[in-house]
């Protein structure tokens, strides 16, 4: 017996071993990001097998598949990275929420070590973190220096969280009707903004931003429902642009972190 009895699995991967899916259900499509590899493949079928362009990490793939399937999306789908174990759950996790039919942010608590202020645990299922962009250091970004940018750029008077609520990896599970909140060209949009590179910016404030985006009740903003080619020419940056305020912020964040002495050792020799 399959153990996900009607979800819709969708894997974005980069030459992972997906031979497990076979084992797992019969309904599901790959977005395969790296060069198909069929030993890595064992009795997965070629016809869900789709080859896709290797940028915007998983979300890229995510917001592919929403785009195409659109009208005729499945009553639930999973979406996972193809490196789902051991990376972020245990296959045992797995079978037990498998068949959820309710938006779940798929977390494993102990495949994680939380270091209160900056990050923590609500519940089995709702992870945070300090929300100060911190990701943004070593990543280029082309459209947004912050999710606060990235938030007030989507909708019309969002909530600007001190702290933020995701699913590390952005693995869900995701009903249609949460999906439908908006229109297709929100998804198109959203793609857009993490397709200039394989590793953008932007997309760790999408995976950080996904859960609100599928959970909020917020209206889309006319920009986001309109079309970005605009955009386009706006400069390719190495990594997030600081100021005093980001810094001072990123300090002040540090300097209440447990194991003081030790991080202040490492944060100077950074410097030397």
């Amino acid at each position: 017996m399959k153990k996900i009895a009607s979800n819709f699995l969708v894997v974005s991967s980069y030459a992972n071993d997906l031979s497990w899916i076979e084992g797992k259900t019969s309904n599901y499509l790959i977005y395969e990001r790296g060069e198909v590899n069929y030993a890595l493949l064992s009795g997965v079928h070629q016809e869900k097998i789709v080859s896709s362009p290797n940028l915007g990490y998983n979300l890229y793939d995510y917001f592919t598949f929403i785009v195409d399937h659109y009208d005729c999306l499945p009553d639930c789908t999973f979406f996972l990275k193809g490196n789902i174990f051991p990376r972020h759950i245990s296959e045992e996790y797995f079978d037990r929420i498998a068949n959820n039919k309710f938006f779940t942010p798929i977390i494993e608590t102990t495949r994680h070590n939380p270091v209160w202020p900056v990050s923590g645990f609500l519940s089995d299922t709702s992870y945070v973190e300090i929300n100060n962009s911190w990701y943004l250091g070593s990543h280029p970004v082309k459209f947004f220096h912050s999710l606060d940018d990235f938030l007030n750029f989507c909708f019309v008077s969002p909530v600007i969280p001190r702290y933020v609520e995701f699913a590390p990896g952005a693995n869900y599970i995701v009903p249609r009707e949460n999906i439908l909140k908006f229109p297709k060209q929100f998804y198109k949009n959203l793609r857009y903004l993490i397709s200039y590179t394989a590793l953008p910016g932007e997309a760790h404030i999408l995976e950080r931003a996904l859960q609100t985006i599928w959970t909020c009740n917020y209206q889309a903003s006319d920009r986001m429902l309109g079309n970005l080619d605009d955009l386009a020419s706006l400069p390719v940056l190495p990594c997030r642009p600081h100021n005093w305020k980001t810094r001072l912020s990123s300090w002040g964040l540090f300097l209440k972190m447990p194991n003081l002495m030790t991080r202040l050792v490492q944060k100077l020799r950074a410097f030397i």
